[in-house]
């Protein structure tokens, strides 16, 4: 996966566990639902701004980069979730301003 890979580095087994579990269950939800919630290509344009970070070494812009990301796929899918209880079809898409 590649956010576990962003993770690699961590020491902490146990968190490992936790991040990995929840980033499962996400993308269970994420694999039906990311077209309907606007993310499709703004999560590439992300992952592929990670990489490009992580291969440079750039740790703090990586870490503020992998913040935004999933802060905005929080924000996406809480949207999501609430036009569905509210029963409309589409929420609102995310703008895209990246910190990096």
């Amino acid at each position: 996966m590649f956010h576990l890979s962003l993770y690699a580095k961590a020491r902490n087994k146990r968190l490992m566990r936790l991040v990995e579990e929840g980033l499962n269950e996400e993308e269970r939800f994420l694999r039906f639902n990311l077209s309907d919630m606007g993310l499709g290509k703004l999560s590439q344009d992300d992952h592929w701004q990670l990489l490009r970070l992580a291969e440079q070494k750039a740790v703090e812009p990586c870490v503020e980069a992998l913040q935004y990301h999933l802060n905005r796929g929080v924000q996406a899918v809480t949207q999501y979730l609430q036009s569905q209880k509210a029963g409309n079809v589409k929420p609102a898409r995310t703008k895209k301003n990246t910190p990096a």
